[in-house]
């Protein structure tokens, strides 16, 4: 067994302690029958109702206005994914889901920053877990329904960004005693397997769950015979009902992946002469590098661990049947640690009678053309980045439902306090040097690889990296504090609904260098208020018209620089957003769907870019002013037209710009694509449950479309290709001697489409996976 597949110590003996209790107590009190179905015990207004759910459409949602209200019935753009949409498409991680939300796509940091960053409508922001912060990487396995809201929410989540963000709602312990067992297995390697255990140690008083899962990852990377990929999830949860009013939830989880080599990375390609496009500034790397869908550029020895823990405490309390009360606090601990051999960039040299700007042109057009260089090298430097973090957050909230002769009207009144502190240390020896020692070495520098010579071509150099010099090592330290209130209500006999808020925050954000003694570097400490207004109106029961605005706020903990000399900490980002739109729930909700427009325009973004200086040598500047704005169109729809039959489909346009630069010399930039944006996304996914002999068998199909995505924020020209990926799934469930079996066949990426989800993150091949469930 892998013993670093293994929880750490702490977290080994908290699984062992829940694992113990519960069997010991389940053999005390034997087993007794459910007393309420499988509804979780008495839910509060902060939990989210699934009685509603239908298949695919989504009832109920918490995220937009933190109590349990319809989604027909906010004046706000929402998505939400539903337990059984999650389970048929097969997810692996979090995006696997949040792709068929309009205008969500990927814009993954891989390298130490995960690939749990998303692109909402023009905009990068990190998923929320329970409406807390989330982690770098998600794993599915504990994920009940994921719900994404959309334009600024900075009144109920503080600093994310304007396009919206994405909150994944775990799975809690209810009265029904189950096991269930997924078991899967599938091309390059891939296996997986997932546990579901949930154990009423006392019924109705307290009730325990545990969801798990060990993964094999693919290995269809080269280089062959090393690379894996594989990743360890514990999430136990118990829930305490101490009396009637009060319920106290704990919930753990943790998350252990290592990569061996981190493969999911492609280098691109860095063509001497892209500054020619502007004068005396480097716009940076170019498209990604065409080589062989299964090429890597890491060693054979390099790898990547990634470690993620969180604890959850909330106490609901029933104040009084108009009013509950809850208290929450949520730890959570990170790190990434990257051993890489290589610098991520094929350095090429333009060919005989063409200058270095015309070549870089070429390329940008035409990637293949980078076989026609003078000289096409990959450096080979020895580094190791560890990204550790840590976290704590403390939340009070009330919230009422008041039955006037006017409405109904549910206030909800809040504070909220998070300290955060987190490193950046990068140990490093300097790229290829000529003098290098042989192949294989395992001290570093290495040879730099010629493309044009396969012989050069190394990937068992090894190093060690307790031995590399600690080059950096920069502290970001951050508190945020706020109060805030919203209220929602429905009137003239819930026709007219109106939801507004306000939060009031103060935070502060500093990063000190640790290597050089240097503190409190562009401290910031700014107070911010945000708030929040929406209106509907029922013009039918089934047919709400609603109009929105709102405002956010991003601290800033960075200092702005002109050629390497400071100027100033940076201003807090800021931003607005409207949005109008049309919810349809016709036929008792076989026809739900969501059509809106929207105009988003985010002020004082920060931006840094190099420049070549006389001398030769190359300085930093980086500026702060620039204006993005997102304007643009989406929908989505879930139509039922037959029992049998459930249709999803989203769509979005979204034209995001820089529309306004604080100098003219980055004119450049001006009507640029913000890295990461995408203008046409759709989505589709269907299932359909065959009837009479064949019943119990179902298929399952769909498609997601992602357009050319804008792909570095200091190279304006350069994109990543549009792509199309096309799934199909066959089902069958049947039930024996009182366990419900399922078993699924998919084919993912039925095209064997080649395809970049985000700059150096390369995106999963064909692949066959067969999985069965016992649940018992």
């Amino acid at each position: 067994m892998n013993l670093e597949l293994l929880p750490s110590a702490t977290a080994r003996r908290v699984l062992i302690a829940c694992v113990l209790a519960a069997s010991a107590h389940a053999q005390s009190v034997g087993n007794p029958p459910a007393t309420n179905g499988d509804q979780p015990i008495q839910l509060s207004a902060f939990e989210v109702s699934t009685s509603a759910d239908r298949g695919y459409r989504a009832g109920n949602s918490v995220s937009a206005t933190r109590v349990n209200t319809p989604i027909k019935d906010l004046p706000f753009a929402i998505n939400a994914f539903t337990s059984q949409f999650i389970t048929d498409i097969g997810a692996t991680d979090l995006f696997d889901i949040v792709r068929y939300a309009p205008g969500v796509t990927s814009n993954g940091l891989e390298f130490t920053g995960g690939n749990a960053v998303y692109n909402i409508r023009g905009f990068n922001q990190t998923p929320e877990r329970n409406g807390f912060v989330g982690t770098p990487y998600v794993d599915p396995v504990n994920i009940e329904r994921v719900e994404v809201v959309k334009g600024p929410a900075a009144v109920l989540y503080g600093q994310v960004g304007p396009g919206g963000t994405v909150n994944y709602i775990t799975k809690r312990a209810t009265e029904h005693r189950f096991d269930a067992v997924t078991l899967s297995g599938g091309s390059y390697d891939f296996a997986r397997v997932q546990l579901d255990s949930n154990q009423p140690i006392v019924p109705g008083r307290v009730l325990a769950r545990f969801n798990g899962a060990w993964e094999n990852g693919l290995q269809n990377i080269d280089p062959t015979g090393n690379t894996s990929s594989q990743t360890f999830v514990a999430d136990p949860t118990v829930t305490l009902k101490l009396n009637d009013r009060v319920t106290l939830i704990s919930d753990y989880e943790y998350f252990h992946r290592r990569e061996n080599a981190p493969v999911y990375m492609k280098a691109p390609l860095d063509v001497g002469g892209l500054s020619s496009k502007i004068d005396s500034s480097d716009l940076g790397f170019g498209p990604e590098f065409p080589g062989p869908a299964s090429w890597n550029y890491a060693s054979r020895n390099d790898w990547r661990k990634s470690t993620f823990q969180s604890l959850n405490e909330e106490l609901d309390i029933t104040l009084s049947p108009e009013w509950t009360a809850r208290a929450n606090y949520s730890w959570n601990q990170t790190e990434v640690i990257h051993k890489l051999t290589g610098i991520g960039s094929v350095n090429l040299v333009a060919p005989a009678g063409m200058t270095p700007g015309a070549f870089a042109a070429a390329v940008d057009a035409d990637p293949s053309l980078w076989s026609t260089a003078a000289s096409a090298t990959l450096s080979r430097r020895a580094r190791l980045e560890d990204s550790p973090g840590q976290g704590n957050a403390y939340q009070v909230e009330v919230a009422g439902d008041l039955h006037t002769s006017i409405g109904e009207i549910k206030p909800l009144l809040g504070a909220y306090y998070r300290s955060n502190t987190s490193e950046d240390v990068q140990r490093q020896i300097g790229g290829s040097s000529a003098s290098a020692p042989a192949s294989g070495s395992k001290t570093p520098p290495f040879p730099a690889w010629n493309l044009f010579d396969p012989s050069t071509i190394d990937y068992n150099t090894d190093f060690n990296p307790d031995a590399l010099p600690t080059v950096s090592r920069t502290q970001n330290v951050g508190r945020n504090g706020a109060v805030y209130a919203v209220v929602n209500g429905s009137f003239l006999d819930d026709r007219l609904i109106a939801v507004a808020g306000l939060r009031v925050n103060k935070a502060r954000a500093l990063s000190n260098n640790l290597l050089k003694g240097i503190y409190n570097i562009g401290e910031n400490s700014p107070t911010d208020t945000a708030p929040q207004f929406g209106l509907g109106y029922k013009v039918r029961r089934d047919l709400l018209l609603y109009a929105s605005y709102s405002e956010g706020f991003v601290v800033n903990n960075s200092s702005l620089e002109v050629l390497n000399v400071p100027t100033g900490p940076a201003r807090p980002t800021t931003s607005r957003g409207y949005d109008v739109g049309v919810k349809t729930d016709f036929l008792d909700g076989r026809i739900s769907s969501t059509l809106s427009a929207y105009q988003i325009e985010q002020f004082d973004n920060i931006q840094s870019f190099n420049v070549f200086l006389p001398n030769g040598t190359t300085a930093i500047t980086t500026t702060q002013g620039a204006v993005n704005r997102s304007r643009g169109v989406e929908g989505e729809i879930t139509f039922s037209p037959t029992d049998e039959l459930q249709i999803y489909a989203s769509a979005s346009i979204d034209d995001v710009r820089v529309t306004s630069v604080p100098d003219p010399a980055l004119n450049i930039y001006l009507n640029s694509h913000p890295e990461g944006t995408v203008r046409t996304l759709a989505n589709l996914w269907a299932r359909y449950n065959l009837t009479g002999r064949l019943k119990g068998a179902w298929l399952g199909g769909g498609l997601n479309y992602t357009g050319r995505k804008a792909q570095r924020l200091n190279n304006p020209y350069l994109f990543l290709p549009a792509y199309t990926l096309y799934d199909v799934t066959a089902g069958y469930d049947w039930k024996s001697r009182g366990t419900q079996y399922s078993a699924t066949l998919a084919l993912k990426n039925l095209t064997n489409e080649e395809y970049f989800p985000a700059d150096q993150e390369r995106g999963l091949p064909l692949r066959l996976v067969a999985s069965v469930t016992a649940r018992f």
